[in-house]
C-alpha cells in the first residue's frame, strides 16, 4: 500500500481552510505522531508573499493562523488547522505531500492521509442546541499537577458502559470502555483539544463525560435528554455531588446545577464570563450554582464565607444554595437563588484583567 492520500484531500483542504481536518490512518500510530508533529511544524511555516497574493502590501505575507498539537483519535493522529483566508490554495494544496514527506522520513511504510469527515448522530443531536438538557458535576483540576488516574476512572464509572461514542474534534469514534479511558487520559496529557464521550440511547436518556485540557483541566460529568425528568435531575445531582466530595482531595473547584448540557458552560448557566484565561480555581468560581467545592482563597474573596461548611481535609469547603429541586430549570426559585448565590461569592465573581506581568488576572480584593 505505501504512503497514500485520499482522492479529493488537497482540495477539500482548500476549501475548508479556515476550520480543516488532516488525519494519518496507519497501523504505527507512534510513527505517524512523530511524522505529524514534525509535519505540524512545516505547515505553520507556509507562506505566501505579494507575488502571489497582490493584495498583500510589500513586505506583508499570507501565512496559517494556527496549527494545532497532535490530536490522538482511536484511528490516526489528526491536526487541526486555521490556514487563514488569504493563503493560496497552490500552497495549502502542498500539506499532504509534506506529511507524506515527514511519513518517509519516519520510516512510517503504510499510511493514508485524509480529511476526516465530521459530525454522525450526537453532532446532528446534541450540537444544534436542541437536546434537553440534564443534571451535571463541573471538575477543575489543580494548577501545576497532573489530572490524577482517579479522574479517569470516574468518568469511565460514570459512563458505565462497555460501548462509548467519543467525539473529538466534531470526528465520532465508537469504542469500548478500555480505549475510553485510553483516548480520555491521550487528550489530558498532549492538552491537543476537547472530547465527548457518550453512552446510552439518544432517543432517550444518556450519560456525557467532557474533557476539555488545552489549557487547564476541565471535566464534566452530566446526564441527560428526553427521558430524564425533573425527578432523575435531583437524584442525579445527588449523586455527583457525592462524586465531588470524594474527589475533593484532587480538585481545584467543583461545582453541580441542574440545567446543564455537556460541557457545563457557565454563560448558558448562569449569564457569566469567567475570564477566559487560565482558571484560578482556588480565587475564581465559575458561576452560580446549587452546589459548589471551594478552597481557603475563595473564602477571602467571598461576601459570605461563613455561609460555606468545611469538609474533610485542610482547605476545603462547600457552598450549597437551597434545595436541589429549587435549582430545576422552569422554577422561579432557580433565579431567587442565583442571585443569592451571587451575594455570598462576591469578589470570586469578579471579571479578569490584564495581569502587568503580561496575561489575565482577578483583580485584587477592595
Amino acid at each position: 500500500m505505501g504512503i497514500e492520500t485520499a482522492k479529493g484531500t488537497a482540495r477539500r483542504l482548500v476549501r475548508e481552510r479556515t476550520f480543516a481536518l488532516i488525519q494519518v490512518r496507519s497501523t504505527d500510530l507512534a510513527g505517524a505522531e512523530r511524522a505529524l508533529d514534525t509535519a505540524a511544524t512545516r505547515i505553520a511555516q507556509l507562506e505566501a508573499g505579494h507575488d502571489e497574493v497582490p493584495y498583500l502590501g510589500p513586505g506583508d505575507v499570507a501565512s496559517p493562523k494556527s496549527v494545532s498539537k497532535v490530536i490522538p483519535t482511536p484511528s490516526g493522529p489528526m491536526l487541526a488547522l486555521d490556514l487563514g483566508e488569504d493563503l493560496p490554495g497552490a500552497r495549502v494544496a502542498e500539506i499532504p505531500g509534506l506529511i507524506a514527506a515527514e511519513l518517509a522520513a519516519a520510516g512510517v511504510a503504510e499510511a493514508t492521509i485524509l480529511c476526516p469527515k465530521r459530525g454522525g448522530p450526537m453532532d446532528r443531536l446534541i450540537g444544534r442546541g436542541a437536546y434537553p438538557t440534564g443534571a451535571g458535576l463541573l471538575l477543575w483540576a489543580p494548577r501545576a499537577r497532573p489530572v490524577p488516574d482517579i479522574w479517569l476512572d470516574t468518568a469511565m464509572n460514570w459512563l458505565s458502559a462497555g460501548e462509548v461514542t467519543a467525539v473529538v474534534s466534531g470526528v465520532e469514534f465508537t469504542v469500548d470502555a478500555t480505549t475510553a479511558r485510553r483516548l480520555l487520559r491521550q487528550i489530558i496529557d498532549t492538552r491537543s483539544t476537547s472530547c465527548l464521550m457518550i453512552a446510552g440511547d439518544l432517543g432517550g436518556r444518556v450519560r456525557t463525560v467532557h474533557m476539555t485540557a488545552v489549557f487547564t483541566s476541565r471535566l464534566t460529568l452530566a446526564e441527560r435528554g428526553p427521558d430524564v425528568t425533573g425527578q432523575d435531575r435531583v437524584a442525579a445531582a445527588e449523586q455527583l455531588t457525592a462524586i465531588g466530595r470524594a474527589l475533593a482531595a484532587d480538585v481545584e473547584y467543583a461545582a453541580v446545577d441542574l440545567d446543564v448540557g455537556y460541557d457545563f458552560t457557565a454563560w448558558f448557566q448562569c449569564g457569566i464570563n469567567s475570564g477566559w484565561f487560565e482558571h484560578w480555581g482556588t480565587e475564581l468560581a465559575e458561576g452560580v450554582y446549587w452546589w459548589q467545592l471551594l478552597g481557603d482563597a475563595h473564602l477571602t474573596r467571598m461576601a459570605g464565607p461563613a455561609a460555606c461548611e468545611a469538609l474533610p481535609g485542610a482547605g476545603r469547603y462547600e457552598l450549597v444554595c437551597g434545595e436541589p429541586a429549587q435549582w430545576l430549570p422552569g422554577q422561579p426559585s432557580r433565579a431567587r437563588l442565583q442571585q443569592a448565590c451571587r451575594q455570598i461569592l462576591g469578589h470570586c465573581l469578579d471579571e479578569a484583567v490584564s495581569d502587568p506581568d503580561g496575561g489575565m488576572m482577578l483583580p485584587p480584593v477592595p
